[in-house]
């Protein structure tokens, strides 16, 4: 239906629909009085209820055209003022564009951005360039003189926006626990002060990195930033930096290198993580200051505020100082960029920690019968060199083996005697025992029962090559999530 028939009907909708209705209810009542009188004051009176009825009617009538004429004479008048205004359109069309792509680009840099009522900093929205000097402002690399940067990160300039993705609470864990024994294994915490609270007006005044490799702090790098612009009242508030203190500090285009020189190209390719609190605010100034630098990176983070949320914490915000406190971590000067990191990483460290106890006592609540089918599947798997981050379990009127949530296997093991569901066109070694599936579990299928794991054994090429099909649809694990996370069981 074309826009102008939509606004015709609108139009019909609003006050001649209701003249016309109760035009046409009096009409029929006055018909109704002429030709069936059950009183003779009924039969008197028609004549002024239809004539009232007709009246109404010939309003409504009236509206409605009087109305379709002022909207069509409006849509004529705004075409003549588009065709007039179009030359000056076509003007600015290449001005217009680049802001766009300035806007998008600096809107995109940071994924699923959240708010936090409870957190130390305030989270700002990704700002867009409210001006055209500001637009300019990050269009251009910075012109600050200084260190051009090492050699080694020539390579990384290019004119690909650098971009960040934040990972959620499913996407970091959902895996098996030896996936996030291997995010225990090494990543990166690191903070930021700024002068302000704009990523696009405001610049890094200190920067601080730590590495944790297998729960211990293995590296430490910090510094302050020259912004080459004043730090703002409130911001020196909070972290109690002043103009004075960074007056002979690195600019920001040494500073920056400096920082990529001790992360590594890990870091910057997204195989290692970055984990900061709050981490929207953190990342944003990092990648406008890249930006400005004429650096790309595809980076992977996690913000340690929101997978705190996940958990259960006798606490009443999530803020860092709060975190550090209930989990027994010295935070000796808070809002300053080194101590922050250092006490971030060792949150996160608690937090992953949680979630492999809370995979555990998930495994643990299964039957003996069931946590030996999950080991010996994922044994199967294991020595036949496939990946396992993405097995996992689903219990229920049947035990489910899943990959990434889909269900590949199923198996009835608390019955009188267990058996596994397979398709009824695998052609079956002889020594198995098996029967037709009933309808409810597929036309079809077969119930292939066993005693013990190992009487499925002449089914492991099955298995494995069914497990192989569908981790092969699946090649990056690292951006896969889904519903439910918290029914599915992981060992």
């Amino acid at each position: 239906m074309s826009n102008k028939k939509i606004s015709t009907i609108h139009l019909f909708l609003r006050a001649p629909l209701v003249f016309l209705v109760i035009g046409c209810m009096l009409l029929f009542s006055g018909f109704m009085r002429l030709f069936f009188p059950t009183t003779v004051s009924e039969l008197e009176t028609f004549p002024t209820t239809i004539l009232s009825g007709t009246l109404l009617i010939a309003l409504g009538l009236f509206l409605f055209f009087y109305r379709r004429k002022r909207f069509l004479s409006g849509v004529s008048h705004q075409k003549a003022k588009d065709t007039v205004s179009a030359s000056a359109t076509a003007t600015h069309l290449n001005a217009d564009r680049s802001e766009n792509t300035i806007r998008t680009n600096l809107s995109s840099q940071v994924i699923q951005v959240r708010a936090d009522d409870a957190a130390m900093q305030a989270v700002p929205s990704i700002q867009t360039p409210a001006t055209n000097t500001a637009a300019q402002e990050m269009s251009q690399p910075s012109t600050v003189s200084g260190s051009e940067g090492l050699t080694y990160f020539e390579t990384l300039k290019t004119d690909t926006v650098p971009r960040a993705v934040s990972l959620t609470h499913e996407q970091l864990c959902f895996f098996s626990p030896s996936l996030v024994d291997r995010r225990l294994s090494r990543f990166v915490a690191f903070d930021v002060e700024t002068t302000g609270l704009s990523s696009v007006r405001d610049r890094i005044i200190e920067i601080s990195a730590v590495v944790f490799e297998n729960g211990k702090v293995m590296d430490v790098f910090s510094t302050l930033v020259n912004p080459g612009i004043p730090i703002s009242a409130g911001a020196s508030a909070v972290n109690g930096l002043h103009d004075s203190d960074v007056a002979g500090a690195p600019n920001e285009k040494t500073a920056i290198t400096m920082f990529l020189d001790f992360v590594g190209a890990d870091v910057l390719s997204g195989d290692t993580l970055l984990v900061a609190h709050n981490a929207d605010f953190d990342i944003s100034f990092l990648l406008a200051a890249l930006s400005r630098c004429g650096l790309s990176a595809d980076l992977k983070y996690v913000d340690t505020l929101n997978f705190s949320r996940h958990f259960d914490l006798p606490i009443q915000n999530r803020k860092l100082v709060t975190l550090a406190d209930y989990f027994g971590i010295n935070l000796i000067q808070a809002h300053r960029a080194s101590d922050d990191a250092k006490v971030c990483g060792e949150i996160c460290l608690q937090l992953l920690n949680l979630q492999l106890s809370k995979f555990q006592a998930q495994f643990n609540a299964l039957t003996q019968s069931d946590q030996d089918i999950c080991r010996w599947f994922k044994n199967i798997f294991v020595l036949a060199g496939l990946n396992v981050d993405g097995l996992m379990f689903r219990t229920g009127n049947y035990l489910s083996v899943c990959y990434l949530g889909n269900t590949l296997i199923r198996l009835k093991t608390h019955a009188k005697k267990p058996y596994a569901i397979i398709s009824g066109k695998i052609v079956l070694p002889d020594g198995l025992e098996f029967a037709e599936a009933s309808k409810t579990e597929g036309e079809g299928f077969k119930r292939v029962y066993y005693s013990s794991p190992a009487d499925l054994a002449p089914l492991s090429d099955f298995f494995i090559l069914r497990y192989q099909r569908v981790c092969s649809r699946f090649k990056d694990l690292s951006g896969q999530s889904f519903k439910d996370f918290d029914k599915f069981i992981f060992i």
